[in-house]
């Protein structure tokens, strides 16, 4: 089946799909720019398995919780289909999906200006007894945890997200998170937590509009191919990527990205959750993403009595490096003013004593290891003078 890969109203390209949901090939180019970035090879060729790639991506993760037990209460189908089904319309960018009979405008059906089916995202938190529509976000959104998009009181577009089993303490890291943030002038999103159906959930209005969008860091990576010298050193390659794509604050919001994540202790920092927006029309325009996405850190898995320094062995961050060796990436120490951590880590205790979820045994080896964590950068900026 022939479908056109939208950007707003520009037409990208028509693409070749099969009844799975498959891109099976870009039929034709329509216009090059208006492709997602990141989907061009050197010399500026048309790369079909990026596109694919981008495509793959876009849908729920086979990683989501209960991933196989959704699909079966929708009629056994799979992301892709799902996504066919929503037209591949996202609440983080300006893509979406159309067919040359229906030609639908982007006004039309955008889900910034338009309102959008709730009970795909419900079901996703309680199990609904009939689905009803299916246009809806939640088809376009990655991430392991549970989440679903609403539209609140105000009129804002949010974000809900759940935590995982057993300690179900990622939206409580949230808040921790844009807590710190707000200590040290990080540009953050801000998160605030709730309790649906006696579980924990973080609630984040959204970053984007219907005029800026959000690309990932893992787009930004593939503008280019790294260099021969830039091959195993993923920083380095980021870092002329930004520049080359001339993103405001890129370095400033690297450098207080990796303080934050060494201070939360966040191994789940990899490129899809961190980024740059810009203006969908211009194309230009980009600035650093706000830091999102820091729930799945501070111990969030491990019992009361793991929760100690120095801790076990994990898998290292996927970003760039360890936690510990990022900070030797570090440019620029000048905003970061320590004094404003001061008893911080009682602040982390008060906050996760707030819930009643939280143990709390669990909540003072928390505020112990925060305590530490800034001990430990302060010890490490006076070795370096």
């Amino acid at each position: 089946m022939d479908f056109i890969l939208k950007h707003k109203n520009y037409e990208a390209a028509v693409l070749d799909v099969s009844e799975e949901g498959k891109i099976l090939n870009v039929r034709e180019v329509i216009i090059k720019e208006r492709l997602p970035l990141g989907c061009l090879s050197e010399n500026n060729i048309v790369n079909d398995e990026k596109i694919k790639e981008w495509w793959n991506e876009r849908g729920i993760p086979v990683s989501r919780e209960d991933y196989q037990g959704l699909m079966r209460i929708l009629g056994n189908t799979n992301s892709n289909k799902l996504l066919m089904e929503s037209r591949a319309l996202s609440l983080s960018d300006h893509y979406w999906i159309d067919t040359i009979k229906d030609n639908n405008k982007w006004e039309d059906v955008n889900f910034y200006e338009n309102g959008f089916d709730s009970e795909i995202g419900e079901l996703m938190f309680i199990k609904l007894k009939k689905i009803y529509g299916r246009n809806t976000p939640d088809f376009s959104s990655g991430g392991n945890l549970r989440k679903r998009w609403e539209i609140n009181k105000e009129g804002q577009r949010v974000l809900v997200k759940s935590g995982k089993s057993p300690y179900m303490q990622e939206p409580v890291n949230e808040k921790i998170a844009s807590e710190l943030c707000k200590r040290i002038n990080i540009n953050h999103v801000s998160y605030t937590v709730s309790e649906e159906n006696q579980e924990l959930v973080s609630i984040c209005a959204n970053m984007t509009d219907k005029n800026t969008e959000l690309i990932e860091a893992s787009r930004v990576y593939d503008v280019k191919y790294p260099s021969y010298f830039d091959m195993n050193n993923r920083y380095n390659h980021y870092i002329k990527m930004l520049d080359y794509l001339k993103v405001k604050s890129g370095k400033e919001m690297l450098d207080k990205m990796m303080v934050l994540d060494f201070l939360i202790l966040n191994y789940d920092r990899h490129f899809r959750n961190f980024g740059v927006l810009r203006n969908s029309d211009s194309l230009d325009g980009y600035v650093s993403a706000p830091i999102y996405d820091s729930g799945s850190s501070f111990f969030h898995e491990d019992r009361a009595e793991k929760i100690k320094l120095p801790e076990y062995v994990k898998i290292r961050t996927e970003c760039f490096d360890s936690l510990e060796n990022q900070l030797n990436l570090v440019k620029n120490w000048s905003w970061l003013n320590l004094e404003n951590l001061k008893d911080f880590g009682k602040d982390c205790y008060n906050i996760l004593l707030e819930y009643k979820s939280v143990e709390k045994a669990r909540a003072q080896a928390l505020g112990i290891v925060m305590q530490q964590r800034i001990k430990m950068l302060e010890v490490y900026l006076n070795q370096k003078g």
